[in-house]
């Protein structure tokens, strides 16, 4: 680099009136280097800052949280009773025997059957029930929907009028018991199943 100066310096004084020219040169080379050399610097901050994971805070994990009623949940439950409801707001008691179980991530699985037909229906067409899924809770409201579920066999249609997974699940939590109330699009009840820890 001095080398290269020297050079320009004695070509600058050998003509005249270039000196004023090859400093103003130099100098917007010197500035342009610095500009690149500065936004090369911003560049490599800025993608140093989106590999960092984000801090989004503890999880929040008390009373009344979604982790916590995961907890309360977590486990197998047997069916007591089984009751459906009817337009009118009667219930019904319909024999079945289904076992829930609530895992540690956070899916949901039913085993059942039905042991007689559901009223208005005369036969039972899928006698067995499973299904298996997700679920999302809202803790505050006592209440889950069944997120994306696989069921390998049919569910008896009058049954399915009774607990579609589509419907919203309203619960009600002890240490050793567990009911689940079914509503429909409109907010009707149309089912209510309680359950034992077992």
């Amino acid at each position: 680099m001095v080398r290269i100066r020297s050079v320009l310096i004695v070509f600058a004084a050998q003509r005249p009136g270039t000196a004023v020219a090859l400093r103003r040169a130099m100098n917007r080379s010197l500035l342009l280097a610095a500009a690149v050399l500065a936004l090369a610097g911003s560049l490599a901050c800025k993608a140093e800052s989106l590999e960092r994971p984000l801090d989004v805070g503890p999880v929040a994990s008390g009373p009344g949280s979604i982790e916590a009623e995961r907890r309360r949940l977590q486990g197998s439950w047997r069916l007591d009773r089984f009751e459906v409801i009817d337009s009118a707001g009667a219930a019904r008691v319909v024999r079945a025997e289904a076992i829930l179980t609530y895992d540690e991530y956070g899916n949901l699985t039913v085993r059942g059957k039905l042991l007689e037909p559901i009223p208005g229906e005369k036969t039972i067409e899928h006698p067995l029930l499973q299904y298996a899924g997700p679920i999302v809770i809202d803790p505050p409201k006592q209440q889950f929907r069944l997120g994306a579920i696989k069921a390998p066999t049919a569910i008896d249609p009058g049954l399915e009028s009774k607990i579609d997974p589509s419907f919203l699940r309203k619960y009600e939590l002890t240490e050793t018991t567990l009911k689940i109330s079914y509503l429909n699009s409109s907010g009707s009840p149309t089912a209510i199943a309680s359950f034992t820890r077992q």
